[in-house]
């Protein structure tokens, strides 16, 4: 049996969101509900799923679909290839973007990952609470445009996410969209979708528990309120550089051989915690730092500067004097020697001065390292 309706999948459509498309297009809400129990459930459904709309089981279930231990417990979550751990996704609870459910009324397989609080297109920040009812939404109803109470989820109320966040997200959207596709697809974003989703989610821990702690600790950032607001988007311009992601790649294997972390253990997404916690115990002397952190210090100086005593002196006063030949010149007052220094140090921080490059002498070194290790 087959039915009447079978709509395609959609380019970056989940398992669970497929459902209940189907359900709400083919009204009959019944049928699939049981199917939406849970993880579990919706995964053993894939066989009756493919009868009745003749895509593959492959295919399903590279959508986000549960993996088993020996335990019978839930070992993860697979996407594509690749199957993350319970800690980085959000297995039973349900979020939206209410502008993409207007447009095509499909959910996303990236919106299950926590980290993705942003959406890539429309810059909102997803929502997981019904405006009307005030519950959590729950994939447990089977529709794919409506809350439990009736309410359309395309009505429901978001907040716009920050720049950084969003352009974060869209790293994250564009290796998720490969990593549930095996390879690039056509119109993909970014280079990031040259690395695998895993991957993508390890980068992330790793500078935002080590690279990131330590060039704020070097240079006096720690409590700087604009570099605690422009991590994101420092982490996604690391991420979208494609020569230092393979530095970062060479930098995580290093750092996993060392104690009291596994190789294994470091290499799966969700290790945030181990990360800040051990950074400390590896020496990171010949830590490189991408060019994007070297323009936010240097940015910093310039508007540190900029408020100093020296700089909020309004323009020199010019006194007229009108000499022999009728020139029209000026006598500039004497500035003490303090505000000549300060003056004389704005100037130099604002040239250009060349800013140190990332890239490692001894890339090759490390490269061969890993390789040992």
């Amino acid at each position: 049996m087959s039915l009447l309706i079978r709509p395609g999948l959609g380019t970056d459509e989940g398992l669970r969101a497929y459902v209940c498309r189907l359900a709400t297009r083919n009204l009959s809400p019944t049928l699939f509900r049981p199917m939406l129990d849970s993880m579990f459930t919706v995964t053993a459904a894939v066989p009756d799923l493919v009868g009745l709309t003749g895509q593959g089981p492959e295919t399903l279930l590279r959508r986000g679909s549960a993996v088993r231990t020996a335990g019978r417990q839930v070992g993860g979550v697979r996407f594509g290839d690749v199957v993350l751990p319970r800690s980085v996704v959000r297995p039973k609870s349900r979020r939206v973007c209410p502008q993409c459910v207007a447009q095509d009324g499909t959910s996303r397989c990236v919106w299950d990952l926590r980290r993705f609080d942003v959406c890539d297109r429309h810059g909102l920040r997803l929502v997981e609470a019904c405006s009307s009812c005030k519950q959590p939404l729950t994939w447990s109803y089977p529709s794919a445009d409506r809350c439990a109470c009736g309410f359309l989820l395309s009505r429901l109320q978001a907040q716009t996410g920050s720049s950084g966040r969003r352009r974060l997200c869209k790293v994250l959207a564009a290796s998720m969209l490969r990593t549930i596709h095996g390879g690039p697809v056509t119109g993909d974003a970014g280079s990031a979708a040259a690395v695998p989703i895993d991957w993508t989610l390890v980068l992330c821990e790793f500078i935002a528990g080590v690279l990131i702690p330590i060039f704020s600790e070097r240079h006096g950032l720690d409590s700087s309120q604009r570099f605690h607001a422009a991590r994101d988007a420092l982490t996604a311009s690391m991420l979208e550089d494609r020569n230092y992601r393979d530095y970062l790649r060479d930098a995580v294997f290093m750092y996993a051989s060392s104690d009291p972390m596994t190789l294994v253990s470091t290499l799966r997404p969700g290790r945030l915690d181990e990360w800040s916690l051990s950074r400390f115990e590896y020496r990171w002397s010949e830590l490189s730092f991408h060019r994007s952190l070297w323009d936010f210090r240097r940015g910093e100086e310039c508007r540190n500067a900029s408020r100093a005593p020296s700089a909020s002196i309004k323009k020199r006063h010019l006194t007229p004097v009108i000499r022999e030949r009728g020139e029209v010149m000026a006598e500039e007052k004497v500035l003490s020697p303090f505000v000549q220094e300060a003056v004389k140090c704005l100037s130099a921080v604002r040239q250009e001065v060349p800013i140190p490059g990332w890239r490692p002498r001894g890339q090759g070194k490390i490269v061969e390292s890993a390789a040992v290790s």
